[in-house]
């Protein structure tokens, strides 16, 4: 006995598809209070480029990476600082000395019984210090040129997760679109197999078909309003999953105005892609920077060898009082120092310095062939699914006349319910891989976009273009 039922494996694999999808936007659900009525793919961008904590990290990141900028400038100016120390004794020593400093020493200091026993004395101490770096193994100047490069590092970071983030969009955007298409695709099957039933048990009480063919019908029928249950609760997944995409919450709901039309195979070779990646990624862009501003630890590591030199000036008055006019003195002197050993630090952090730089170097390497797999698994999804649009497009198309002309032979009772059903099966099977591929080909042309470096929140109008 032949049985009849509506499989369809679209369902498992949209949730697939979701399930290895890494959603980078994660909700931030501030900004917008109440659901839009309508939302554009560009509109969703938008949103969630301002709304995502990612984003948000991200671009503090890059301040951060600014503000040192900023600090390590700082080390090529003098340093200047102004204390104020009081202090009181009565030991000898610090009697004589500070009574020289406040410049009131007297003859009776001399005694020999004031000189050890002398009486309780206090001091007050404003000093005024100022310190010129002139050189200190690199620290400075080249940790100011590192810091310019990890400015240009949290840069490329920032950019590489915006974009991420409109390719989580775009992917969640369309797969809300699928899977309406989908669930239309299966309301439409449900609509033509219950008239399909109404005629089927007409026929049967005039006896013009056997019980078999209303039975099949039926069959048909309920296998069908199962599958619509999976396509309805999978049209929900996918308005979640753009929900938090976006940064909105889960349950709000709104019409989506984006379609899905398809395009073109890429016209360029598979090469060219491969230069614009190497060339325009933000990761890989990151990665070069931080890859000189470890280049350039090694050679800073390899200068701590060298003496320090620094200029210090200092600027004092003494005084038993505060703020009184007391004993002034100023000093100017060079320092030098040379470390002659240091349990192997220096050596270690020469050691450690290149160990960093073979490692983000070799990660570099890795990088960038893998940008190239990548590159080469989008262009073949696209290429892949333009043709098979126009293979599904004329599947669509033939289906529907063979549906038409057995429906013609089922009613002049030349053939069954069977045939009828078979050819409904087929006409359902042809849409959803019409659908699919149509889902194929957009997602593909963003990936595509996203793995050369190209991709950014003015997609939606240039997602036919593929340069």
């Amino acid at each position: 006995m032949r049985r009849y039922r509506f499989e369809i494996t679209l369902p498992l694999i949209f949730l697939i598809i979701f399930s290895l999808s890494s959603w980078v936007a994660a909700a931030g659900k501030g900004g917008i209070a109440t659901p839009p009525a309508s939302l554009t793919l560009a509109d969703a961008i938008d949103i969630a480029l301002k709304q995502n904590l990612e984003v948000k990290a991200a671009r503090a990141k890059y301040q951060s990476s600014q503000a040192r900028k900023s600090m390590a400038a700082s080390g090529f100016f003098p340093r200047l600082d102004l204390s104020e120390i009081f202090s009181r004794s009565n030991n000898p020593v610090y009697f004589f000395g500070m009574r020289l400093n406040q410049g009131k020493f007297v003859m009776s200091d001399m005694r020999i019984d004031r000189l050890n026993d002398p009486p309780t004395l206090n001091n007050f101490l404003t000093r005024l210090q100022i310190v010129q770096p002139i050189f200190n193994g690199g620290d400075v100047w080249i940790g100011h040129q590192q810091a310019k490069l990890m400015v240009e590092s949290t840069r490329e970071e920032k950019t590489q997760k915006e974009k991420a983030v409109i390719l989580s969009v775009i992917d969640a955007y369309d797969g809300v679109l699928m899977a309406q298409a989908f669930h239309n695709v299966i309301q439409d099957a449900v609509k033509t197999a219950r008239q399909h039933v109404k005629i089927a048990e007409s026929m049967y009480k005039q006896g013009l078909v056997v019980k078999s063919d209303l039975l099949s019908a039926r069959v048909y029928l309920l296998s069908l309003q199962e599958e619509e249950i999976r396509a309805k609760n999978m049209v929900a997944v996918a308005k979640s999953a753009l929900n938090d995409a976006i940064g909105f919450p889960l349950p709000w709901e709104y019409k989506l105005t984006g379609t899905m039309v398809g395009g073109p195979p890429p016209s360029q070779p598979l090469e060219t892609f491969w230069n614009q990646a190497l060339t325009r990624r933000n990761d890989l862009k990151s990665l070069k920077f931080k890859e000189k501003a470890l280049m350039k630890e090694i050679k800073k590591s390899k200068l701590h060898f060298l003496p320090s030199v620094n200029l210090m000036g200092n600027w004092e008055n003494y005084d038993k009082n505060f703020a009184d006019d007391g004993g002034k003195n100023w000093s100017l002197m060079i320092m030098a120092n040379l470390n002659i050993f240091r349990g192997g630090y220096d050596k270690a952090k020469y050691d450690k310095a290149l160990a960093d730089y073979e490692r983000v170097h070799f990660l570099r390497l890795r990088m960038e062939s893998g940008i190239k797999l990548q590159v080469k698994q989008a262009y073949l999804k696209i290429k892949t699914a333009a043709l098979q649009i126009k293979v599904a497009q004329n599947a669509v198309a033939q289906a529907k006349e063979s549906l038409r002309i057995v429906k013609d032979r089922y009613k002049n009772r030349l053939t069954t319910i069977v045939d009828v059903l078979d050819r409904e099966v087929a006409l359902k099977s042809a849409e959803v891989r019409l659908t699919q591929a149509l889902y194929n080909y957009e997602t593909g042309l963003a990936r595509l976009r996203f793995v050369i470096g190209k991709l950014s929140k003015e997609f939606p109008e240039k997602r036919r273009m593929i340069e």
